[in-house]
């Protein structure tokens, strides 16, 4: 079969064209040296460096350099465990390349007391939570803000009052007097727990088992807790950063008690059962039910019979007001405010960070000054002198500011006083007398008239 000649020579011309491109990708390879680091300058050993879409391909040696022949205007990829890959185009003979970290497999790391290891290396007992499970958790404590966190890490937030510190222990309890603590270490430092805000956690550790003490001794019997708070990065632009929140507590439940009408009925006849005269009498009776259907009918008290000066008090049984001492004495909603703002960034050779925070815990009483505020401020800087030498500063500070009334009739006691107190007030008894003054029987007047307890309390911490 014979080709025509008008199709033989294009054909010659398109083969002759095809190898001349061949020939000039192969002249464009050229090898193309390079250096990989982290997002803080240490060298990356034994990461991937391949040529995207070939099998071309080295691993990067102990100082994190490689060298590759790649046709100029490729792509290089270079991947390693726990770094997120990265796609270079090659446009010359060296290349720098920084890998940063997969946030998304931080889970997989854990800090322990000799460092960091992959959580798959270890045989003990921990776990780790990460600043993203502690953001939005309205607490005024870093201890509230890991309830429900870690498995097995019991947590107790004690009497309720504003600011009051949460306690916790890793193991369980196995005695009546002991607390069981577990050791507190934050970076690196022996630390106080319920001072620290919770916005500056970058990870937090819990060692559970026995294993702990045989780095921290005895001290670490109990278990141990390790918090790594936020730090700058290398070569990041400078970031600020304010949140605030405003959050409602009520209370779950509030014990019900019996109204003035169905009290008094059921006190008197308890008292006629045995042997007695009734204690409230029959004026008194149709005085209470009066008030109970129509409190605007007649007023909630009457002075005593024999001090006209004084109102009637739960000793001579003449009060009729119908009172709910459970909401009397506490408030339906209490509002806590949190605000944080920091700083940070980072040059090729200094990190920084720096924040303040501010939470005040509003106290759950109606009528009373009780309240918890905590100034948090918090400073890391780190720089590079030399290639071997590292300076830092790590400074923490918390000022503590709670302010309660004297509780019931015992200056020192606690808001759990006054609940016992609202169990066995009269409900006859009324909260304000008709003249709006507080009632002497309700315990109020005389809290009123306290001084009210203010402590302060200053925590300073560094490494």
């Amino acid at each position: 079969m014979k080709i025509k000649k008008h199709i033989l020579i294009p054909l010659m011309v398109l083969l002759l064209f095809g190898s001349m491109d061949a020939m000039a990708a192969i002249e464009q390879a050229i090898q193309v040296k390079g250096k990989v680091v982290d997002n803080i300058g240490e060298p990356v050993i034994g990461a991937n460096v391949v040529v995207k879409g070939t099998t071309t391909g080295v691993i990067t040696s102990i100082d994190g350099s490689f060298a590759i022949d790649a046709v100029k205007g490729s792509t290089i990829v270079v991947s390693f465990i726990g770094y997120l890959s990265q796609e270079v185009k090659v446009t010359g003979n060296f290349l720098n390349i920084t890998l940063e970290n997969n946030t998304e497999l931080l889970d997989e790391v854990v800090v322990v007391g000799y460092g960091v290891q992959k959580k798959a290396n270890l045989t003990g007992a921990i776990a780790t939570v990460g600043a993203k499970e502690l953001e939005d958790r309205p607490v005024t404590n870093a201890a509230a803000a890991l309830q429900g966190k870690v498995a097995n890490l019991n947590i107790s937030n004690g009497d309720g009052g504003p600011g009051k510190k949460a306690s916790f222990n890793i193991r369980g309890y196995a005695g009546l007097d002991a607390t069981y603590s577990p050791l507190v270490i934050i970076d690196g430092v022996t630390g106080y727990f319920d001072d620290l805000n919770p916005n500056d956690i970058e990870t937090l550790t819990v060692l559970k088992d026995a294993a702990a003490s045989a780095i921290y001794g005895a001290q670490a019997a109990y278990g141990v807790i390790l918090v790594t708070t936020k730090s700058g990065k290398k070569n990041e632009k400078t970031v600020i950063n304010y949140n605030n929140n405003f959050s409602f507590n009520s209370p779950t439940v509030l014990p019900k008690t019996a109204g003035s009408l169905e009290f008094s009925r059921l006190f008197r006849e308890a008292d006629i059962n045995g042997g007695g005269s009734g204690i409230i009498d029959l004026e008194t009776m149709e005085r209470i039910e009066k008030y109970y259907y129509d409190p605007t009918s007649i007023p909630n008290n009457v002075p005593q019979r024999d001090n006209p000066d004084r109102w009637a008090d739960w000793g001579d049984g003449r009060s009729n007001a119908n009172e709910d001492w459970q909401k009397a004495m506490f408030k339906n909603n209490q509002l806590n405010q949190q605000h944080n703002i920091s700083i940070r960034g980072g040059s090729d050779k200094t990190t920084y960070v720096m924040s303040l925070g501010y939470l005040k815990d509003e106290g759950k009483l109606r009528y009373y000054d009780d309240h918890y505020q905590r100034y948090n401020a918090l400073a890391k800087i780190t720089t590079d002198v030399t290639k071997w030498l590292t300076v830092g500063l790590n400074v923490r500070y918390s000022h503590e500011k709670s302010v309660s009334p004297a509780y019931g009739m015992n200056p020192g006691g606690s808001v759990n006083d006054m609940i016992g107190w609202t169990q066995v007030v009269w409900p006859t008894i009324p909260v304000r007398d008709p003249n709006g003054h507080f009632s002497p029987a309700g315990r109020m007047v005389f809290i009123a008239d306290a001084n009210p307890q203010t402590s302060y309390t200053d925590n300073f911490g560094h490494c």
